[in-house]
């Protein structure tokens, strides 16, 4: 169904927000294993990386390093968990069919207006855009069009109860 595609988008881009701030870390990693190898080898070539390194191993840069990067996935990616569930809650709360066609387009819409954002900021400030394709932020249009009296229902959704998804 359409929610569980809306939920696997929400997984989606979780795991999408982890693995980029993930590569960073990975690639000073990388780097530092082949220099420590460099040092420890006998000269005769490229040595082999370990597919698995214990924290006690890494340099005290390395390992604040990746403190550093688990409390920033914790802070960056604890709304957008909070979010996934807050709008999986609502929809499983609605009265009926129409209530929860009604919080679909509302989801989509503000992820479409999400994503057109980062598109503008990439490129106001000169990121490349590549994050964000011409699909995920001009795909089919339907709801763009959508009158002024509905946007304003899609808030009243959400007016009503304090600790709403917004």
């Amino acid at each position: 169904t359409s929610i569980r595609l809306w939920q696997s988008y929400a997984e989606q881009r979780l795991v999408a927000g982890q693995n980029e701030m993930q590569k960073e870390f990975q690639e000073r990693l990388v780097e530092y294993l082949k220099k420590d190898l460099g040092d420890k080898g006998d000269g005769k070539g490229e040595e082999e990386l370990p597919s698995a390194i214990g924290f006690q191993d890494l340099s005290p840069e390395l390992q604040a390093e990746l403190i550093d990067l688990q409390k920033r996935m914790s802070a960056e990616l604890k709304p957008l968990m909070l979010e996934q569930t807050l709008s999986m809650q609502k929809i499983l709360e609605a009265a009926d069919h129409e209530e929860r066609v009604a919080l679909m387009q509302y989801f989509v819409d503000a992820e479409r207006k999400r994503l057109q954002a980062k598109k503008t900021l990439k490129g106001m400030f000169g990121g490349a855009a590549s994050a964000v394709t011409s699909r995920e932020s001009d795909g089919d249009d339907e709801t763009a069009a959508a009158p002024v009296e509905e946007e304003t229902n899609k808030s009243q959704i959400f007016a009503d109860d304090g600790d709403a998804f917004q």
